[in-house]
């Protein structure tokens, strides 16, 4: 008996091959679940049934011909050993097994404004982005380069960003799990500005506070320590 593994995502379609060779006239195909005892797609005596399962009712296509089916809008409950007999016009007849994994793709991630303001010198831009899924790895783009940025990996991603620049700003949040790997863009920009440096000033103390108590519930490694010493400088050489 042949046995093959197969992956596809949910929400697609997915062909599983019937192992049939190529001019072989096939006269019989049954494919079936749960341990070859429940049939979902049939050709017997030149009738074609794909409606033999409420799990499959209308997601289903043989290919009389390959004998191969074509699962469609595959959901999570599509994930099983599917199993198919042919048998084709000399009386000759092969046996498959199909295990189907049904993979999830990555979820776009979500960025949440923290905070936006601006003087007559710069912007100051804080966001967070998240994830819905366990176990994601995030980076940031910014676009065009800021003056100084800091951002966290862990759990959901935070990045503040002060930049001496007038122009509107591109963030682009990237998520990444595995083999998988998923973004969400973000546009921001200063557009009613502060006349006062102080203002910024306090704005940006009252973050980095929130930024640190942050860092510490999350129990952050050295690394991020550091990086947040060096943000710290970085405010200070923006005033």
């Amino acid at each position: 008996m042949l046995f093959e593994k197969v992956s596809a995502y949910a929400g697609e379609n997915v062909t599983l091959a019937s192992g049939a060779e190529n001019g072989q006239s096939l006269i019989r195909i049954e494919w079936s679940v749960f341990g070859n005892t429940t049939w979902i797609a049939t050709l017997h005596n030149g009738f074609v049934n794909t409606d033999r399962h409420d799990q499959f009712q209308n997601r289903l296509a043989l290919n009389t011909t390959s004998g191969d089916l074509t699962i469609s809008h595959l959901t999570s409950k599509d994930a099983m050993t599917y199993t198919v007999e042919i048998i084709d016009s000399n009386g000759e007849g092969n046996r498959k097994k199909i295990e189907l994994e049904v993979k999830q793709r990555l979820q776009v991630p979500t960025i949440e404004k923290i905070e936006i303001s601006a003087t007559q010198e710069g912007c100051f831009i804080a966001l967070n982005c998240s994830s819905s899924e366990k176990d994601v790895n995030f980076s940031w783009q910014v676009s065009p380069p800021s003056m100084a940025s800091w951002s966290t990996k862990n759990g959901s991603s935070y990045i503040l960003v002060l930049t001496n620049s007038k122009q509107g700003l591109l963030f682009t949040c990237n998520s990444t799990k595995g083999d998988e790997s998923a973004h969400q863009d973000f546009s921001a920009g200063c557009t009613v500005p502060f006349y006062n440096r102080i203002v910024l000033g306090v704005l940006i103390t009252s973050v980095l506070i929130y930024f640190c108590k942050i860092c510490d519930q999350c129990k952050h490694t050295s690394t991020h320590t550091l990086s947040m010493k060096h943000m710290k400088s970085s405010v200070l050489m923006f005033f």
